[in-house]
């Protein structure tokens, strides 16, 4: 394949080498493999794709995709990045608005996606999955450089920013999740989160790249994980999420003949805080440690914290991995760099981050992205993120953590789930206001117990002003809370 692609050419390599190796398999809701594909039966269909783009696009042309997370989408990104195109990834529920507005923003030339997904599009765009593709075995032969991605961030406040990742990136992001979490070809990877997300991604570029099995849940059942766990799963990059829904059942029902420690090697939680209640409730049931994984959309991956580290810190996200920089700066005067154990902003250097934004500007301190992460980095160079910066309550001079708050009322014995979020006072002081979600509906806690759990663990300017007892929290696909949409109302 392209000389130029690390990850393109290792996937030539191992459908050269073990052309009947599994590549990847999608897996249902209640953990069985519906399908699966060879790595030689993989590079054929890539090019395949290739040249079916190769057909109606130009090199640098971007084509919106929409398509869930699957074998077929593996076919097409690969495909774009061979054919020079820039793959503009959604998720597959975007709502036809969302869909244009992105269109409109990525001047996309074509799309990938399914028909309800474009209906407000004018002119309707060619989608590419609905073109027959051509069923020859002749390899694309590329003629411009690979091309790149575009993601769009979290989005949890504000319009998300649309993320330009190009090939040298994603190479150096296949190489770092592979060198971290140590992939061969005998693992097998259980991906959950979606394949058009910064994680999934990630997970996507370093698994092929190591020549092991990418495993794909397009949705997320915990049994059906459980399923796949009690297998011959090797490695599980999870979220919080995950980790609390499986914490919840039962590792060994009476039909499983396997008992722990099962063949997990490696777990991690990235995406938000993984609590220390869900944490110690799954490693408990399932005999399986988790690590932590730091990454961002403009990132990539960047620091792993894994249970074999030496002097392992679960509370920590690790050091940076290699060619990763890390700086603790100033909040106020970013281009301070502070002393190890003062707590200031997070700003990141990678070879894996973005090149720019689609329709805003990148600003970038002595080469270092600014992450927005509230942090404090040890001596021995371990990273810990203690908060987030736009997230901080102002309370009339003091500024409240919610994520500290939100940590305790997780240490409630009735508190499943929770989130802080900022009450207005007046133009210019705040409050904490909390939203719980109780471990069982028929037995809730009251504002008064809440209150007096908090009181000694918390200074009385950090317990929220009220609790509203909700059945559940509103989260993007990737799990990550959606705090603007429990902010309206509370402002």
């Amino acid at each position: 394949m392209h000389s130029h692609s690390d990850w393109l050419s290792a996937l030539a390599r191992h459908a050269s080498d073990r052309p009947h190796a599994i590549a990847a398999a999608e897996v249902s809701a209640d953990g069985t493999i519906t399908r699966s594909i060879s790595f030689a039966a993989l590079l054929t269909s890539i090019h395949q794709r290739a040249h079916t783009i190769a057909a109606h696009t130009q090199p640098q042309q971007r084509i919106l995709c929409a398509l869930p997370s699957g074998i077929e989408l593996i076919e097409w990104f690969a495909a774009s990045l061979l054919t020079g195109t820039q793959l503009v990834l959604m998720h597959p529920r975007s709502g036809p608005g969302e869909c244009a507005s992105i269109f409109a923003r990525t001047n996309a030339a074509a799309a990938l996606a399914d028909d309800t997904l474009v209906t407000r599009l004018t002119p309707r765009p060619l989608l590419l999955n609905q073109v027959a593709t051509p069923q020859t075995t002749t390899p694309f032969t590329p003629g411009t450089p690979p091309g790149g991605i575009i993601l769009g961030s979290s989005g949890t406040v504000g319009l998300p920013k649309l993320v330009r990742r190009e090939w040298p990136a994603l190479d150096a992001d296949a190489r770092a999740v592979a060198r971290g979490f140590g992939l061969t070809a005998a693992d097998i990877v259980l991906c959950v989160p979606p394949l058009c997300h910064s994680y999934g991604v990630d997970i996507l570029l370093g698994t092929l790249f190591a020549g092991a099995t990418l495993r794909i849940m397009h949705e997320f059942d915990a049994p059906g994980a459980a399923a796949q766990l009690r297998r011959d799963i090797t490695i599980l990059p999870g979220i919080p999420f995950i980790y609390e829904s499986l914490a919840r059942l039962d590792p060994c029902p009476l039909e499983s003949p396997l008992v722990p420690p099962f063949n997990v090697r490696v777990a991690v939680s990235a995406g938000s805080p993984l609590a220390a209640r869900v944490r110690n409730e799954f490693t408990r049931l399932w005999h399986i440690p988790i690590g932590q994984l730091y990454g961002a959309t403009e990132l990539g991956t960047v620091s792993l914290e894994l249970p074999t580290t030496p002097e392992f810190d679960a509370q920590a996200i690790g050091r940076p991995l290699p060619e990763v920089s890390f700086r603790i700066v100033d909040v106020d005067d970013p281009t301070r760099t502070l002393r190890a154990g003062e707590e200031g902003q997070l700003a990141v250097h990678a070879p894996s981050m973005l090149s720019g934004y689609v329709d805003d500007t990148m600003h970038l301190i002595d080469g270092h992205l600014l992450t927005g992460d509230l942090a404090r980095i040890d001596a021995s160079g371990r990273a810990t993120i203690t908060g987030r910066l736009k997230l901080l309550i102002d309370t009339g001079g003091f500024k409240v953590n919610p994520l500290e708050v939100e940590a305790m009322l997780l240490e409630h014995p009735l508190v499943a789930e929770c989130a802080v979020v900022p009450m207005a006072l007046s133009d210019t002081i705040h409050r904490p206001s909390a939203f719980i979600v109780p471990r069982d509906l028929h037995q809730t806690p009251t504002d008064a117990d809440l209150r007096r759990f908090l009181r000694d663990r918390l200074a009385p300017t950090k317990i929220p002003r009220s609790f509203e007892i909700v059945a559940s929290l509103p989260r993007s696909p990737m799990g990550k809370l959606l705090r603007d949409q429990l902010m309206k109302g509370r402002s």
